[in-house]
C-alpha cells in the first residue's frame, strides 16, 4: 500500500531498531552512490522522538540532532567505519 512505501521510505533515512534500549539507525537505506553527494534530513519523526542528520563526504562527517532522549546510535552500511560521528541531545 501507499502507507507502507511511506514508512520504508522514512525507515531508509533513520529507524529505530528493535534492542533493549533501542538504537537509531541512520540511513541505513542509503544506497553507496549516494554517499558522494551532501545528505540532509530535517525534523525525521521516529519512535525515539525526531531527528536530523547531515552527511558531509568531504569531511566524511555525519552530524545527528537527537529531539527526543539519547539513544545509542549506528550508522548504515553506506557510510565507511571512519566516519565522525557529531551528535547533539535537543
Amino acid at each position: 500500500t501507499a502507507a507502507e512505501m511511506l514508512l520504508l521510505q522514512v525507515d531508509m533515512l533513520a529507524y529505530a531498531d528493535g534492542c533493549n534500549p533501542p538504537s537509531l539507525v541512520i540511513g541505513a537505506g542509503v544506497p553507496a552512490a549516494w554517499r558522494g553527494h551532501r545528505l540532509r534530513v530535517r525534523g525525521l519523526p521516529t519512535r525515539l522522538g525526531p531527528d536530523s542528520w547531515e552527511w558531509d563526504e568531504a569531511a566524511k562527517r555525519m552530524a545527528v540532532s537527537l529531539s527526543g532522549f539519547g539513544c545509542p546510535l549506528r550508522l548504515g552500511p553506506a557510510f565507511p567505519a571512519e566516519t565522525r560521528l557529531e551528535v547533539e541531545s535537543r
